[in-house]
Parts: structure tokens; C-alpha cells; sequence
């Protein structure tokens, strides 16, 4: 009645999810690492997932896409691959040079991962606060230990520790004060690290007195840490202590529902606030409460401040129903005490409740005493309730009681529930829901008593099941619903090392056994990928991976309790549509074949330009599946594919000292007699991934065999490794280990040197052994792409520096550098040697100039038949800096200024975007070269030449060609392109004006406009977006302007008259809507006034190029209307649209109005011999009429 629906059912399952059975697919991509620098290589592999509504299974034979985006999500490339028989892929992906640093994504139709790409510099040791495991109150004076820690092993020693101590109020539990939380910084200060890297803070925990003493007010104390080490290198660390006017909690891990024939110990907790165990003693004392025989219903609402009615008028009134807090057990009476136990938790942490199937249902209170340090009480209680599931005896008076023996199973046990109520009667409805449907159901008759149900747990139960009760009594809803856990246990790989060493010599060889087995033990045969990364790279982004692929079911089904009520629905059909595609850009390049400056890798190339000048070119190398020397493209590709104990075509690396051989327990780089220092060989290989194996399979035995060659970093590494059979059982296994010596050079060298820099230059040498160690450091520089020495960097030639440094410690030495000018990149070797230990490292830092590229233009405008001097004052005067260097002189002449013109169409054609606006400028790009290119035979003869140009990639500048050059040294020398000219751009216009290809793009063009149109006429901006009035006017006049050019005759080609005349009424018809709205909501005196927009305007305009067309006559009226509003209201128009009114009422015929905007906008410009004529007002804004190379254009063509 009344538009209102009566529930005439009295309850309503609501499925959450009930999606449609199909089959989907889900991709799980792994990667080497989780962060990487521009121009490095990842290392991926992808699983394929084939999903039903029950299974999981491999996707074998899959094809999919793996696309490369951007932070922008433009695509930078994308890569076809098909899956193996363990439904697997794998691959490599360079990251280009030159693009915004950020979040880039790895992606497939079914799933996709996101990596990191910055200009990061690798951490050499971390910083690192210990737990806080003291015992504070307020006001004590609180120590705070750390430690630095070097990824290589040694102790960061004598290093500079600044810190900072903030106070936050917090507030436990459920108790809250409207205080303003605000943090304050109550002390700082400097402290030092001891030779083991260690260091001691103090501070006093001062409370903030503004706020009230209580137990439940705790504050937070965070502490920041800097540590500085004495190679300049900066790590921190914060950590969080919890202090309050009590410095313990103390509880017991009792579950607040306890099964009498339960037998098992539980854990005694007393920790301070920050949740670390500290010992305490005390008293654990369990009390029976009252039973209670009447039993309440519990409130539906806030209990009042105020109560309305007496006790016993409630009683009469609402017998049953609580009053005040009749339901709440902490209001029991307790009745005996039936356990008492002292602990001391600094002896047993676990205690046993004796007897415990002695004592009666019922409920309970558990007290936990204590003293905390200072002696203040500490006292916690905790109510629970005890049940027999072989009893038939309600353990307290209640409308519904439920109770789960416990709550995770395997297939072949069985679940145990315990449900009752004190109602006799009762009616009580069990469900067994399984993957979103009741699949069991059974109606129970309870009277005032508990029943045990039981539930076998199958195998297809593995992923969850749910049970619900209800119980409907008195107009309440009385139920409990549970998820009980069913783990896919058997899908389990135990997957264990047989052999593995943590600590390893910088480019040593080594093999790993990995043992591989079933959830029973079992052989299996499985496929694994393996990746061995630097670990400090987890300080920046950690590298996680997930295979959550199995589905877990939840209760999806639940009941509805409103059982009167309304109900109202609604019903949205949307038909989202995806936008096109962004095509990434890319140019041709050369082949640097490896060279990456970055891995210490480079190129030189000299070209000859008659400037005598030499031109360096740095590109990325490919990083490698496994670390050593450069190997040949196909012998890595090799190694990415092939089985881990086929692996032979990895060449050892270089190694940093000599006759080193490992011993079963470690390393050892002893060397016979003193080291002479100019043999030492500097460790070059610094690589950042040791390998990425995606296919290691399982041999007879189940094991995998993994060889490798670690690289030259001091550092630790992190391996992580996954297997799965086609059964699609699986495991994870992780690792780390460490690369080190006894004597290690530890540069702090930066990202890049600028030029003219005088710094001091900062080497760690870090002694592991167990004795005092004195030798020589050395340094030298060499200019990394003419492999020369530079002397003159060293102030007075000190090459070699003495040393001492004690057993376990850590020393540096420094030179003062300079650094010159004219060289791109230095490469940086240091080397130590003290007694018979050697160590060096020796890498590539690139040279950023201190110069900025300023170019001075001037434009030289020159009437033809005349003669003209011009004066460049700034050339003149550039001689007078004393830090000014002229670069280049250009001259530029151009006799026909079209040219210019010419020269932007390959722009217009090339736009990458799949609009309408810019198809159609495709389209008037092509028809304006076509006709261009025939209208004269020498013409096409020019762009001919161009086009035809032998090797026109040779006319580039070698630094422009390639995209992974577009690096941080290019961009800080622009200069260094003084190779480019109009070579490309001349071959881009001659390729433009090939007619074969412009008749195909024309067609190409103009096939997908008359796609793009709706069928009222319109034209909308993006495919399946509404038809834009804006667009269609754009493309008509855009039609009108080439017929009007009499590049195309649109009377004489079907498709464009169709298209053009339905555009033309599409525009009518929305001329007159606009007058049908005016006249809806006007009376004609008010639509004397100004109602003439941009959008009109822009219509008479594209409407003035096709007086053939006749108007309709139910549009004449608005278009006479907004005609006659031009007339009348030009001058409060902008210059864009008082040109477009000239142009468009000269074509209707209008004499006076265009002669007199013709006028005016002569009376308004400004002239000047160099500029021309142009209007001061004429400036850029937000709306598309307010663009100022569109308005002079228009403005010249109006004149």
C-alpha cells in the first residue's frame, strides 16, 4: 500500500558474492629484485593460474601479454610469451633511459607487479635500536641501546650517533581524554659508537603534567637515531617506547570459553608496555561466580542516563528484558575460590588448571596479582566460562549458548559444536555452508539443556567451512555463525638446504643442493626460480614474494534480523568502455652491445664534425642471470634457460686477491708474504643481482643443483627461492649470506663528481682479523674513456697513504681531490694492503659540468628588395665575462616563411592519440601534403631527395640516436648535441610527402571518422564517449577550410558529403535547442540581452563555410536569433572569436558588421617593423579561445 512492501518472509539470506561459473585465469609474476636505476635489466617469471569455482591447476600452453608501463601507465613495451609445461614463463626487460622515476609496472591481462626505479645510492650498514627490555616508569631515566652494522659484517665503529626523543600521549583500551594529542620533542643530543658499533642513550621520561594521573594514560616515547660512520655515509632508525604510571601487564592465555576436558598448559604473560617479557611474580587465583536462574535479554539500545521507570515497574511492564546491567558478568557475585597458583614468570612462564574436569559448568573470574618493579599493584581480571562437552548441562541460564571444541582441522577429523538454550522448545536451525551454498540443513529441538553436533571434515572441505545457528525466540534472533579452518596442507613443499656457506670471498664460485620434497616427504618434480640479491636493497623497497593462489572461503550467507521493515532497490546498468591505447614512443638507436656506465661498463666514439672535438657515448649494459665477467648475449641466454647443473658457461670473475682458496668453515684471504700494492686487483664487479634462475628443475634425486659465481660487493645477500609441481604444490625458502674479508676497502664514493669540486675523498678499511693490521692505501684516477691517468685530481701527487687499524675495527683515509674539467667520467681504483691481506674496489663515477647551455636568440625580419643591419648586443658584450664561453653561432634563413609551416605537418600527422580532434588532424595533415606534393613537380622532387637520403641515421648525432644515452651526464652537457641539425627533420617531411602513404593514411583517417560518428551527426572527443558539440564544429570547419583551400571537393566524394552534411544538421538541430531552452526560460524582452557564447559563435563560423546547405526551416528562427545576437554583440567578444565573426558574416553576406570588426581590430593592434602586426590582449588562458598562435592565424587569414 502506498508504495511500501510488507516482508511477509520472516527471514532473508543476502549472498555477498554469487558470481557466474567461469573459468579465469590469474598471472603471479616474480622479480630479481624490487628496485632498480634507470637502464638496468629486470629479471622476471610469471606463473599462470587456471581458476574455477572449486580448483586451482597450471596453465599449460597459455598465451599471454607482458606489458612495460611507465609511472604514467604509458606503455613502454610489450612481450608475447607462452607458457611451459609447469605453466611458467620467463624473460628480461631493459628500463629505458631519460623517463620519470617511480612506480613501474609489470602487467598482464591476469594479473601484474609493481617495481621501483630511482636514483638511489646502496646502503653500506645499517642502524639499528635495540628492543627496549628494561622496566620504566614515569619519570625514570631511560637507556636506549643501538648498533651499526655493516652489510659486510664489521661493526661500525667510531661513528657520529645524533638523536632525538619525541612524546606522544596515548590512551589504552576503551579509556579516552579530550586532550589534544601533540607530540613534543623533549631532548636531543650526540653520542659516539664503541669499537663494537655500539652505543648507549639516556633520557628521562618526562610525562606531560597537563594531563590527568591514571592507570589507563600511557605516553609514547619515539626515538630517532642518525648514525654517521666515519666514511661520511648516513643510516637511521627509529623505535617506539611505551611508559606510563605503570610499568607492567600481566595476563594468562585462558580462552574466554573453556572445554572442562581440555588438558594443557597456558602461557603466564607479563610484559612491559612495550609487550617485551619481563619476569614478575605473583598470584593466579580462579573464583566461581553466581548462578543466575532468571535470565535477561539483553538491550537493544544505549542503556538511559536517567531511568524513566522504577525496577519494578520495568519488571511488570517488560518482564524479562534487562534493566540495569542484569546481563553484565562483571557484576556476578563470586561465590568460592577453586584454583589458586603462585608463579614466578622469571622461572616457568606456563601453568596447568588441576582438576579442571572436576569443576562444575559455569562462569568464572580470573585474577592475575602482581607488583610491578616499583611496587605498585598490578592486577587483571578475566571472566570466562567453563563447559563439559559430555555434559547435557547449560554452563549459565542463557536464550542461546554455542561453543566450538576448536576452530582448525584436517580432512578425516571431526568438528564438535556445542549449542543449547534455556528455553524449552526451542527450535534451533543448523547449516553447513560450503563455497557460498548451504549444503546440509537440519531443524534441532532444544529444551533448556547443550547438544553436541558433530561434522565430519571432508577433503573437498580444504579452503574452509562455515556452520551457522539460529535460533528464534520471543521476536529476537538469537545466532552465532563460525568459519572453521581447513588449510590446504597437502599442497605443502618442504623445501631445505643440503649444503650452503654464509659467508663467502667476493667473486668466489659456489654451489648450493637444495632438497626438495612432497607435504608426505616425497619425491617431486618440480620447477624453481632462484634469485641471490643484495640485501641492502631491502632497505629502500623490500622484494616480496606472494603465491596466494588457493581460495579460502568465508561465510558469505548470513541472516537478516529486521523483520519488519523496508526495502527499496534500484538498478544501474553501465557499459564501461576502455580508452585506447597511448602508443609509446620510440626512436631508432644504435647498438651499444653491453656498454652501461652504471655497471662500469663504457664506450668511446670520436667523430669528426671540422671541430676537432671528441664526442663520448655511455649505454646501458644488459644485466646478466649471472654475475662475472661480460659473456656473449647467447651464452646468458643460456644460462636464464638451461638446468642449474648444466650452467657451465658462467666464466669466473676476476678475483680481488690472489691463491685464495675457501676453507669447509668459511673464508680465508691469507696471501703469502706482503702484498705488493700494485698487484693488487681492485674488485670490479659490483653488480647488485648475483643471479635470477626461473627454471631450475629437480633432478632424480629431487634435489636442485644451483652454481654461481657471487659478485665482487662487500655486502650481505639475500637469496629467495620458489618451487611448484604441476600439481600445483608448492614452497618457499629464503636464506643469507655474506661477502667479506679480513681487510676491506669501503669507498663512500658519490653518484658524480662536477667539475672544478675540491673535496675530500673519504676510504673505509675495515679490519676483521684478530690482530692489528698497518699498510699502504692507494688511489688512482683514470679518465674512463681514453683509459689515461689524471695526475692533476691528487693535490701534491699523494697517491699513497699509510694506515693502522685495530683488530675488529675500522679506520679511514682521505685524500684531497680536485676535479678538472673536460673529462666525462673517471674511473676510481683504491686499493690497501698490511701484512699479508689485500682488498680493492675500483668503479666508475661520472663528471657533471658546472656550466649551464644559455642560448641567446634574435629574430632577423627583412622585407624583400631591402637591406638591413642588425647589432647583437650580447654577442658583443659576452666577451666581458670572466666565466662565459661561446659555444656555437648559428645563422638561420628562411626566404619563405611557409617553410615553417611545411615543417610542423609531420608533427600534426605523427599526434598519438586516438581522438577525433587529432584523427581528423591526421587526415588534414595528409590532404594538405597531398596537395602541396602535386601542385609542382620540383617540389615533390626536394622532398624525394630528402626522403631518399643514403643512411640518414649517419646524419644524426651519434648521442642523439640512441635513447638509453639520455642519462644523467647528457642532460647535464646539452651542448654535447651540437651534432643535431634539420637532417631529421627534412627526412621526416620527405617521408610525410610520399604520396603512397599519404593516400593510405588519408584513408586510413577518414574510415575511422565516419566510424567515430554517431548517428545524430556528432562526433565525440573519444570513442564511446557522448557526441561533442565542441568536436563536431572543429571537424566541420576543418572540411570547410580544405574545401575552401580547394584541397578536397567534398561536394564530388561521397563519404565526406555524408559525413559533412549529417555533421551540419547534427549542429542545427543544436542551434535550435539552445533558442527552444532560451524560449522556455525567457520572455522575448529578456532574450534582447546578450545570450551569444563561444559555442554559438563557433557555429556560425563552421556554419558559414556551407551556404549550399540550406538551413532547415525549424532552425531558421534560432539561427536568424544567435546571427543577429553576433551582429549586436561583437565587441564583448575576444579577439579569437571577433576574428571568427569577420570571417563567418562575410560568408553570410553581412557587409557592415565585418567591415566594422575589421576596423576595430585594426584600431586595437600594434605594429612594429620586427613583430608585425598583433594585439597586446592576445595572451594564453584556460578555455580553448584563448590560445595565441590560433588567434594571430585567425586573425591574418580575417585581414
Amino acid at each position: 500500500w502506498n508504495e511500501q512492501i510488507l516482508k511477509t518472509r520472516q527471514s532473508f539470506y543476502n549472498y555477498r558474492y554469487n558470481y557466474e561459473k567461469r573459468k579465469t585465469f590469474s598471472t603471479i609474476i616474480f622479480t630479481d629484485r624490487a628496485i632498480y636505476r634507470p637502464g638496468q635489466t629486470i629479471y622476471y617469471k610469471g606463473i599462470v593460474i587456471e581458476n574455477d569455482s572449486s580448483t586451482r591447476s597450471i596453465a599449460k600452453k597459455y598465451s599471454t601479454t607482458l606489458s612495460f608501463m611507465d609511472p604514467n601507465y604509458q606503455l613502454i613495451t610489450k612481450v608475447e610469451h607462452v607458457t611451459n609445461e609447469f605453466g611458467t614463463f620467463n624473460g628480461t626487460l631493459q628500463i629505458p633511459q631519460g623517463l620519470l622515476n617511480g612506480n613501474f609496472q609489470l602487467t598482464t591481462p591476469d594479473g601484474s607487479i609493481s617495481i621501483s626505479v630511482e636514483e638511489y645510492k646502496r646502503p653500506k650498514f645499517m642502524a639499528e635500536l635495540k628492543p627496549f627490555n628494561g622496566n620504566y616508569r614515569l619519570n625514570d631515566s631511560v637507556e636506549v641501546s643501538g648498533k651499526g652494522v655493516a652489510y659486510s659484517g664489521p661493526s661500525i665503529s667510531d661513528a657520529k650517533v645524533t638523536y632525538r626523543v619525541v612524546r606522544t600521549p596515548i590512551w589504552r583500551g576503551w579509556w579516552w581524554m579530550p586532550y589534544k594529542q601533540t607530540s613534543v620533542e623533549i631532548t636531543n643530543g650526540k653520542t659516539i659508537t664503541d669499537e663494537n658499533g655500539e652505543f648507549k642513550i639516556k633520557f628521562k621520561a618526562i610525562p606531560d603534567l597537563s594531563i590527568k594521573e591514571n592507570d589507563f594514560t600511557d605516553f609514547n616515547y619515539k626515538v630517532y637515531v642518525d648514525i654517521t660512520d666515519i666514511n661520511g655515509e648516513t643510516q637511521s632508525d627509529s623505535k617506539s617506547i611505551t611508559i606510563g604510571y605503570t610499568s607492567l601487564i600481566v595476563d594468562v592465555d585462558v580462552p574466554n570459553i573453556l572445554n572442562s576436558n581440555e588438558k594443557k598448559k597456558y602461557n603466564i604473560i607479563t610484559n612491559n608496555l612495550n609487550g617485551q617479557k619481563i619476569s614478575a611474580s605473583g598470584k593466579i587465583t580462579i573464583s566461581r561466580l553466581e548462578d543466575v536462574q532468571n535470565f535477561f535479554r539483553k538491550r537493544l539500545w544505549t542503556k538511559p542516563d536517567n531511568f524513566y521507570y522504577t525496577k519494578n515497574d520495568w519488571k511488570s511492564k517488560y518482564s524479562g528484558n534487562e534493566y540495569d546491567g542484569e546481563t553484565d558478568i562483571s557484576k556476578l557475585k563470586v561465590l568460592n575460590k577453586v584454583f589458586s597458583y603462585g608463579f614466578d614468570s622469571g622461572k616457568e612462564e606456563k601453568f596447568e588448571i588441576k582438576d579442571l574436569s572436576n569443576w562444575e559448568p559455569g562462569r568464572y573470574v580470573i585474577e592475575i596479582n602482581s607488583i610491578d618493579s616499583f611496587g605498585k599493584p598490578v592486577i587483571n581480571k578475566k571472566f570466562i566460562t567453563v563447559y563439559s562437552e559430555s555434559s547435557t548441562i547449560l554452563p549459565f541460564a542463557t536464550q542461546f549458548w554455542y561453543a566450538s571444541v576448536k576452530n582448525e582441522y584436517q580432512p578425516g577429523e571431526t568438528a564438535k559444536f556445542i549449542v543449547g538454550s534455556s528455553y524449552n522448545n526451542a527450535n534451533l536451525l543448523y547449516e553447513v555452508e560450503h563455497k557460498s551454498k548451504i549444503v546440509y540443513r537440519k531443524w534441532l529441538k532444544i529444551s533448556n539443556q547443550q547438544t553436541l553436533i558433530e561434522l565430519p571434515i571432508e577433503e573437498k572441505y580444504r579452503g574452509n567451512v562455515s556452520v551457522h545457528f539460529k535460533l528464534i525466540s520471543y521476536n529476537r534472533v538469537y545466532s552465532s555463525d563460525a568459519t572453521l579452518q581447513v588449510p590446504y596442507s597437502n599442497k605443502e613443499l618442504k623445501i631445505t638446504f643440503e649444503t650452503f656457506r654464509n659467508k663467502l670471498l667476493p667473486g668466489q664460485q659456489e654451489e648450493w643442493r637444495i632438497k626438495i620434497s612432497g607435504p608426505k616427504g616425497e619425491k617431486v618434480a618440480a620447477e624453481m626460480v632462484a634469485t641471490l640479491y643484495d640485501k641492502s636493497l631491502d632497505a629502500l623497497k623490500a622484494n616480496y614474494w606472494g603465491f596466494n593462489v588457493f581460495p579460502y572461503d568465508y561465510m558469505n550467507l548470513y541472516l537478516s534480523p529486521d523483520l519488519f521493515s523496508y526495502q527499496s532497490s534500484n538498478q544501474i546498468i553501465r557499459n564501461y568502455k576502455s580508452y585506447p591505447e597511448m602508443p609509446y614512443q620510440r626512436y631508432d638507436a644504435l647498438n651499444w652491445f653491453g656498454f652501461y656506465y652504471y655497471n662500469n661498463y663504457y664506450g668511446y666514439n670520436r667523430s669528426a664534425d671540422g671541430k676537432g672535438s671528441k664526442r663520448y657515448r655511455y649505454a646501458a649494459k644488459p644485466a646478466m642471470a649471472m654475475a662475472g665477467e661480460a659473456l656473449e648475449e647467447k651464452e646468458v641466454e643460456a644460462s636464464m634457460i638451461s638446468k642449474s647443473e648444466n650452467k657451465k658457461n658462467v666464466q669466473e670473475s676476476d678475483k680481488a686477491i690472489a691463491d685464495t682458496t675457501p676453507n669447509e668453515q668459511g673464508i680465508d684471504s691469507r696471501t703469502e708474504g706482503q702484498a705488493n700494492i700494485d698487484n693488487v686487483k681492485a674488485r670490479t664487479n659490483l653488480n647488485e643481482t648475483a643471479f635470477f634462475y626461473p627454471t631450475l628443475m629437480t633432478n632424480e634425486n629431487g634435489e636442485v643443483i644451483v652454481k654461481f659465481t657471487v659478485p665482487e660487493a662487500l655486502t650481505t645477500w639475500k637469496m629467495l627461492g620458489f618451487a611448484h609441481t604441476q600439481n600445483l604444490e608448492y614452497g618457499f625458502i629464503d636464506n643469507e649470506l655474506v661477502t667479506q674479508k679480513e681487510l676491506m676497502v669501503i669507498p663512500n664514493l658519490p653518484r658524480f663528481f662536477r667539475e672544478n669540486d675540491k673535496m675530500e675523498l673519504s676510504v673505509k678499511i675495515s679490519n676483521l682479523s684478530e690482530k692489528l693490521l698497518s699498510g699502504n692505501a692507494k688511489i688512482e684516477f683514470t679518465d674512463a674513456i681514453t683509459m689515461k691517468p689524471v695526475l692533476e685530481i691528487l693535490e701534491k701527487n699523494e697517491d699513497l697513504k699509510s694506515f693502522s687499524v685495530n683488530k675488529k675495527g675500522n679506520t679511514n683515509v682521505i685524500w684531497n681531490i680536485s676535479i678538472p674539467q673536460g673529462v666525462n667520467a673517471l674511473s676510481v681504483k683504491i686499493v690497501a694492503t698490511a701484512e699479508n691481506f689485500s682488498d680493492g674496489e675500483e668503479s666508475v663515477v661520472p663528471v657533471m659540468s658546472n656550466r649551464m647551455l644559455v642560448t641567446e636568440s634574435m629574430p632577423l625580419p627583412i622585407r624583400g628588395n631591402s637591406s638591413k643591419t642588425f647589432e647583437f648586443k650580447k654577442l658583443l658584450e659576452s666577451g666581458n665575462s670572466s666565466t662565459l664561453k661561446s659555444f656555437k653561432y648559428t645563422l638561420e634563413f628562411t626566404s619563405n616563411p611557409a617553410w615553417y609551416a611545411v615543417q610542423a605537418l609531420p608533427y600534426i600527422m605523427e599526434y598519438p592519440y586516438e581522438c577525433s580532434e587529432q584523427t581528423f588532424s591526421r587526415y588534414y595533415a595528409n590532404s594538405l601534403a597531398t596537395f602541396i606534393a602535386g601542385s609542382s613537380p620540383k617540389i615533390k622532387a626536394v622532398f624525394d631527395s630528402w626522403k631518399n637520403t643514403p643512411d640518414s641515421k649517419a646524419l644524426l648525432s651519434n648521442l642523439e640516436k640512441n635513447q638509453e644515452l639520455k642519462s644523467v651526464l647528457l642532460q647535464e652537457t646539452p651542448w654535447v648535441l651540437d651534432a643535431q641539425d634539420e637532417t631529421q627533420r627534412k627526412r621526416n617531411i620527405g617521408l610525410l610527402f610520399d604520396l603512397n602513404r599519404m593516400s593510405n593514411e588519408m584513408n586510413v583517417a577518414l574510415k575511422k571518422l565516419e566510424k567515430e560518428q554517431s548517428a545524430n551527426g556528432g562526433w565525440p572527443w573519444f570513442p564511446g564517449m557522448p557526441e561533442s558539440r565542441y568536436i563536431t564544429q572543429h571537424i566541420v570547419s576543418g572540411f570547410g577550410h580544405l574545401q575552401k583551400l580547394k584541397v578536397v571537393d567534398y561536394k564530388n566524394d561521397d563519404k565526406i558529403k555524408t559525413m559533412v552534411e549529417n555533421g551540419v544538421d547534427y549542429l542545427d538541430k543544436r542551434i535550435k535547442d539552445d533558442y527552444d531552452y532560451l524560449l522556455k526560460h525567457y520572455t522575448k524582452e529578456e532574450m534582447q540581452k546578450k545570450f551569444i557564447s563561444s559555442i554559438q559563435i563557433q557555429y556560425l563560423y563552421a556554419r558559414s563555410f556551407y551556404s549550399e546547405i540550406s538551413i532547415p526551416a525549424r532552425c531558421k528562427t534560432a539561427f536568424e536569433y544567435y546571427k543577429g545576437q553576433a551582429e549586436k554583440y561583437w565587441l564583448s567578444e575576444n579577439k579569437y572569436m571577433q576574428g571568427m565573426l569577420a570571417l563567418g558574416l562575410n560568408r553570410f553576406g553581412s557587409i557592415k558588421v565585418p567591415q566594422d570588426i575589421i576596423k576595430s581590430l585594426h584600431e586595437n593592434s600594434l605594429t612594429n617593423e620586427e613583430l608585425g602586426m598583433y594585439w597586446k590582449e592576445n595572451e594564453a588562458g584556460y578555455y580553448w579561445y584563448q590560445a595565441p598562435i590560433e588567434t594571430q592565424a585567425l586573425l591574418i587569414e580575417a585581414f
